[in-house]
């Protein structure tokens, strides 16, 4: 396998293990993962991996858009909008507490 090959894949490798850890830190089993750091020198990415990136950025998509959607609830909740509701109930924040 050339360098560079090898290289892209082992990075991609990282980056489907932090998509299944970003995961299990949205479902509450784990914290969030630090931030990522592209390593330098890494050249474009070959041919013989473009699917494999475009399914994993899919995936990094979509946990942004889950991460959004809570951000924007959790706004709403402290700038008023109203009370969370946990399992058909509604659950107040304290904002003095």
């Amino acid at each position: 396998m050339p360098a560079d090959l090898s290289t892209w894949v082992g990075v991609l490798e990282v980056l489907e293990g932090r998509l299944a850890e970003y995961w299990r830190a949205l479902s509450g089993q784990a914290p969030m993962p630090d931030p990522f750091s592209v390593p330098e020198g890494l050249g474009p990415l070959p041919p013989a991996l473009v699917a494999r990136a475009r399914t994993l950025l899919a995936g990094q998509r979509e946990v942004e858009l889950q991460i959004r959607t809570r951000l924007g609830v959790l706004g709403d909740l402290l700038a008023g909008g109203g009370p969370l509701r946990v399992g058909g109930e509604p659950a107040y924040l304290d904002r003095h507490g």
